[in-house]
């Protein structure tokens, strides 16, 4: 008799082992199941930049997206008397072919320049204004190059393609969100 319920006791082992363990299983599956899977340490958060795919302004706090054919478009920020700042634009192409068609050369503006001023300032500016539009307290006039950026025909060839693009890129200006 003795025999018999030490094997009965250890039969009540096994179903107890056997419950826990379907239990495990069926717990497991049931969060995979719902989408519920417990995190690893491998799980990343992706943030995404707002300003993906835009020429951002960051002195003003502005931006425009180009238009997708036109690439690596740079710039510089400085000083214009009479406004509250100017950014001239060209391309990383464009300079390619000399100092006055990229955009850290003094007056240079193979691209155009941006002028921004107060929105309360009056100003008149002698250059060709394309583009106007008031963001915030501040007015930015986008005026159009005054002369080619160089004598070398592929270069008149690419600054005038780009310009085009240019052009059409700079209306989308808004501020940074």
């Amino acid at each position: 008799m003795k025999l018999k319920e030490k094997q009965f006791g250890f039969t009540y082992v096994v179903i107890i082992l056997g419950v826990v363990l379907i239990g495990a299983i069926g717990f497991l599956a049931w969060r995979m199941l719902n989408g519920t899977a417990p995190p690893t340490e491998n799980t990343k958060h992706v943030v995404s930049d707002p300003n993906a795919g835009y020429v951002v302004i960051k002195e003003w706090g502005v931006r425009f997206k180009p238009i997708q054919s036109l690439s690596n478009i740079v710039y510089t920020a400085g000083e214009l008397p009479g406004t509250d700042g100017v950014a001239v634009f060209s391309t990383e192409a464009l300079a390619f072919y000399g100092e006055a068609c990229g955009a850290a050369q003094a007056g240079a503006s193979p691209l155009g320049r941006l002028l921004r001023v107060k929105g309360d300032q009056d100003i008149t500016p002698s250059m060709n204004v394309a583009f106007t539009v008031q963001i915030g307290s501040y007015d930015y006039l986008y005026s159009t190059p005054q002369a080619i950026c160089s004598e070398d025909k592929a270069a008149i060839a690419l600054q005038t393609d780009q310009l085009k693009l240019f052009k059409n890129s700079i209306t989308s200006l808004e501020a940074v969100p």
